[in-house]
């Protein structure tokens, strides 16, 4: 009778901590959605010490490989595969190179061109890819005042990436190069 009451209480755990996890990782999701003037509590516009104070995570830089004008930070823990560029002292960009984040209409990395025209309809913009050419898309959904947008890169019809941010900085392919 105890091994099995231990084996409940036991069993019990677990499943409490799961769904403890699945909580935080629901709860972080939602907290951490990119948007055309940013990505969860970071925006564009920001400068670096605001963008710490405002994530509660710090960011290293890649100055010494780019410019003083343009170059990327990124977290140095928890979240990883997302990048911001800084041009003027201030963020302008937010580039998210790996799948768990989605947008705050819920569009990811790995969706079909089809879901983003169901998320955003004749707002969506398709244009081909600078590097991909007919394999490739770039799809721009532009702000309502047309200063932000969110563009996704498709390659055979997916997401691969995705970037969010001001004009020109959203639009620029090669980032700062």
């Amino acid at each position: 009778m105890l091994a099995s009451s231990s084996g409940s209480i036991h069993a019990q755990l677990l499943l409490g901590a799961a769904l403890s996890v699945a909580g935080v990782a629901a709860a972080a999701d939602a907290a951490w959605r990119t948007r055309v003037d940013g990505f969860g509590p970071l925006r564009i516009g920001m400068t670096r010490t605001q963008a710490e104070r405002a994530a509660g995570l710090a960011l290293s830089d890649d100055r010494a490989l780019s410019s003083a004008y343009c170059y990327y930070l990124d977290f140095t823990r928890g979240i990883k595969g997302v990048i911001f560029m800084v041009t003027e002292g201030r963020i302008s960009r937010v580039d998210v190179l790996a799948p768990g984040y989605a947008t705050v209409s819920g569009a990811r990395i790995g969706d079909t061109e089809e879901r983003l025209l169901a998320l955003y309809g004749e707002r969506a913009k398709f244009s081909p890819h600078k590097y991909l050419g007919a394999a490739g898309n770039y799809v721009t959904v532009s702000s309502s005042d047309g200063r932000h947008a969110v563009q996704f890169e498709t390659r055979h019809g997916r997401v691969f990436r995705y970037r969010a941010g001001k004009f020109p900085e959203v639009a620029l392919a090669e980032g700062c190069n």
